[in-house]
């Protein structure tokens, strides 16, 4: 078993994007059953436009439910840096995953490293994908407490 697979609690080294809309229930667990790690997308599985954070926090505590009914293996939740979230969807989120028991977050955009931090002492496991990578901010996130960093390419592929 690999570092990464130690960490997430996985079987192999899959990790799904997480992908807005489309990361249903369905795919979560297909991902983490198959022993990869599935992750949440910012509006996972909605089937209409939710504009407020209550609504928001709501419709993914109903998604994270159908998920934990599909598989009992370790899956995650993507995360917005601040200053991409000024109505604090993100915060609300975190709030949630310590309800629900989610451990593992990814962060994806840039995030300040005393963020990173706060939700290592948290109890986060913490995945770091930075949208327009640099070895500067890969290094600081690192000595922040990131557990993994994800290597991008120009298109933002994993």
């Amino acid at each position: 078993m690999n570092r990464v697979c130690q960490i997430l609690g996985i079987e192999k080294q899959i990790i799904q994007a997480p992908m807005g809309w489309i990361t249903t229930p369905k795919m979560m667990a297909a991902v983490s059953n198959a022993g990869g790690l599935g992750i949440f997308g910012s509006c996972a599985g909605f089937k209409k436009p939710i504009t407020t954070v209550d609504d928001t926090v709501e419709e993914m505590r109903k998604t994270i439910h159908k998920t934990k009914k599909l598989t009992s293996k370790p899956f995650g939740m993507n995360i917005s840096p601040k200053i991409d979230d000024p109505y604090g969807f993100s915060k609300a989120t975190i709030k949630l995953c310590k309800e629900e028991g989610i451990k593992i977050l990814a962060l994806v955009g840039t995030h300040a490293p005393e963020d990173i931090k706060r939700l290592k002492n948290e109890g986060f496991t913490i995945l770091y994908r930075q949208s327009n990578p640099t070895i500067k901010e890969s290094i600081e996130a690192e000595k922040a407490g990131a557990d993994i960093i994800m290597a991008t390419g120009c298109d933002n592929g994993g």
